[in-house]
């Protein structure tokens, strides 16, 4: 007899009634006493929707390995069969899920816990490991789950923090920073048991490439414990024992290789793919960025005055809208100082441009306006001659046996090219100044070129006329000579051609070369006087900041020109002597000077004079005014070699 349902069992045993006695009233009595016993129909929900007829054959389609007798046995089968049926349905499927999510699968509830937890479920695991890719693990005795874990799960294997730490593929074991501090041993600290410990250059990232061994301290606890038990007792099977466990540590690592290079592999796949995503939300940043009118060249350095920038951009993370209304005010301070630091560099660049322009043009101008040579060249004595008065008034008293030599001196006709700033007129300045573009600077600067030519030709001229009318009693002074019986001035002009003694020369030049009109530079360290056009740390402008008018040092070399009779001697004259001039105010050892030097004698005395009576009265002894001799001319082989223990000295008082 086929089974049958409840209510067909109910209306079998019920008992059999008669129709006809039954009456009217009573009918409709318990036909509505039944119908109230009904439960009440529940009503559709109103967001509750009809079942897809999409959705039923996509859930087919992802069974259709399945065979389908087993389908349509499990919807015939009682409830406990169903169960067990659902159980090898779900194993089946387990078997193409990736090992990470079988694990998020297994801890959902306790059902699916026992379900894939259980020893039986071993081939669950193995067939999602090998769909992974991942290779069998090193250690036989660590079970499925837990080596599924320990890969794809990124947290410490002891503490269960979560970290991005790396997986040591020999220990297999993954541990954050505390706890390997805690747990890894070096060489040195598990001493003789050393060899009976699988061991790993990888648990511990290497200090200045140095590669260590490095050991595990639970492992290490378990084999101290029986390496003391086995040495107490039977030292010869230590010994085996030591021998065999050495073997099976060789073939772990044997067995680790492939899952070492898997790692390996899986870490610079995920490398790849995180700097793929990287790239692609700096590219959309940068993509927006150009989009608002920024510039390529601010993009780039701006990361480098933002401190959140990159945070911000360098994420593996697609670009949304949000992101990018959340992070553009930080941004937007980096390109502005990125920015402001680019439009500095590109005016200095244009500034340097625009000096480079003017420079070069200046050095064709150069070659064009040479400087002017004077050399001083000393006559051949005649024999049996002598100096006729009527040519010179004044003998000078050269004394027998001074060297003449011949001197040159070089005059610029322009002031020096570099630095610019002070050596360019006005008009130069004002364009060098403004920061405009090149190009235009270049058109303008060549519209100018014609009257800066002639600014510069004119300049020698106007430097000396200037540098004349700064001496103060230039009417009551002469110009010097360019020739007399003793020497002769040649003149080299623009063009380089000797011209001998030249009437070309300007009487500002002439006065400019008399020995005693002599220069100065305010607060010098030197301290020292100078010639024109002699070379210093500076250069020579009309104006503030070049050389002044020298009172001191010219009315000294007055004197002592006065003294040689050389009144209106030039200074070329004077250097021409070299090196005889001997003070004659002077004590102790001698030391003898050349024209610039016993010059620069006498006005540091004065000097030293004028800070000395501040503290107390003294007799100045190289005072110009008194009618002791001041100079003494001593040719070299007259002079007096210095002393082993040299003492030299002024008298003050």
């Amino acid at each position: 007899m086929p089974p049958q349902t409840r209510s067909r069992t109910r209306m079998t045993n019920a008992p059999m009634t008669k129709a006809g006695t039954t009456k009217r009233g009573a009918t409709r009595k318990s036909t509505s006493e039944s119908t109230s016993k009904l439960p009440p129909k529940k009503k559709v929900r109103a967001n509750q929707s009809s079942p897809d007829k999409n959705t039923g054959e996509l859930i087919v389609s992802q069974f259709t390995d399945l065979p389908v007798e087993l389908l349509v046995e499990a919807r015939l089968q009682p409830v406990a069969t169903q169960i067990i049926l659902l159980t090898v349905v779900y194993n089946q499927v387990a078997q193409y899920l990736h090992p990470l999510d079988l694990i998020h699968l297994s801890r959902a509830n306790k059902l699916l816990r026992s379900m894939f937890m259980r020893r039986p479920a071993a081939d669950v695991w193995r067939a999602a490991l090998t769909n992974s890719g991942l290779p069998p693990c090193p250690d036989s005795a660590m079970s499925e789950p837990r080596y599924a874990s320990l890969i794809y799960l990124e947290q410490c294997s002891e503490c269960y923090r979560p970290g991005n730490h790396s997986i040591d593929s020999i220990l297999l074991i993954r541990l954050c920073c505390a706890c390997r501090k805690r747990m890894a041993l070096s060489e040195k600290d598990v001493g003789k048991i050393a060899r009976v410990l699988n061991h790993s250059e990888y648990l511990v990232p290497p200090w200045e490439d140095k590669w260590k061994r490095w050991y595990l301290l639970r492992e290490y606890e378990e084999m101290k414990e029986k390496f003391c038990k086995l040495r107490e007792s039977d030292f010869n099977a230590w010994n085996a024992w030591e021998d065999e466990r050495a073997e099976l540590i060789k073939a772990r690592r044997e067995r680790a290789g492939p899952l070492a290079k898997w790692l390996k592999d899986r870490d610079e796949e995920r490398r790849g793919s995180f700097n793929e995503l990287q790239k692609a939300r700096v590219t959309q940043v940068e993509s927006r960025l150009l989009d608002l009118g920024w510039k390529q060249a601010d993009i780039c350095e701006a990361e480098n005055y933002s401190g959140e920038w990159t945070s911000l951009v360098y994420k593996a993370k697609p670009l949304d809208n949000k992101d990018w209304k959340d992070m553009l005010p930080h941004l937007l301070d980096g390109l502005e100082e990125a920015r402001e630091v680019r439009l500095k560099k590109e005016s200095r660049v244009r500034a340097w441009d625009r000096e480079d322009i003017v420079e070069a043009w200046l050095r064709l101008l150069a070659d064009q306006i040479r400087p002017l040579d004077l050399t001083l060249r000393w006559r051949e004595p005649r024999d049996g001659s002598t100096t006729d008065s009527k040519h010179q008034p004044h003998t000078p008293l050269y004394p027998q046996g001074i060297e003449k030599q011949d001197v040159t001196i070089s005059i610029p006709s322009m002031p020096p090219a570099h630095p610019l700033t002070g050596n360019c007129p006005t008009q130069v300045q004002e364009l060098l100044d403004g920061d405009i573009p090149t190009q235009e600077f270049r058109l303008k600067f060549q519209s100018k070129q014609r009257r800066l030519k002639q600014y510069y030709v004119d300049w020698r001229r106007k430097l000396e006329a200037a540098l004349v009318q700064a001496i103060p009693n230039q009417k009551d002074l002469k110009p010097v000579e360019l020739r007399n019986p003793n020497f002769r001035l040649v003149a080299t002009d623009d063009t380089g051609d000797l011209t001998g003694p030249s009437n070309r020369l300007s009487l500002d030049l002439r006065m400019l070369l008399r020995a005693d009109v002599r220069f100065s530079v305010e607060h010098s360290w030197l301290g020292s006087s100078m010639h024109y056009p002699d070379r210093y740390w500076g250069h020579w402008t009309i104006g503030t900041g070049g050389p002044t008018y020298d009172a001191v040092s010219s009315r000294i070399a007055q004197a002592i020109l006065r003294e040689l009779h050389l009144s209106e001697a030039s200074y070329l004259e004077m250097r021409a002597l070299g090196r005889p001039f001997l003070c004659s105010r002077c004590t102790g050892d001698p030391q003898y000077h050349t024209w610039d030097g016993i010059v620069d004698h006498y006005t540091s005395q004065y000097q030293f004079q004028a800070w000395h009576s501040i503290f107390r009265q003294a007799k100045f002894s190289h005072d110009i005014d008194s009618n002791e001799p001041l100079v003494r001319l001593v040719p070299t082989q007259d002079q007096t070699p210095p002393s082993a223990d040299p003492q030299s000295g002024c008298c003050l008082m």
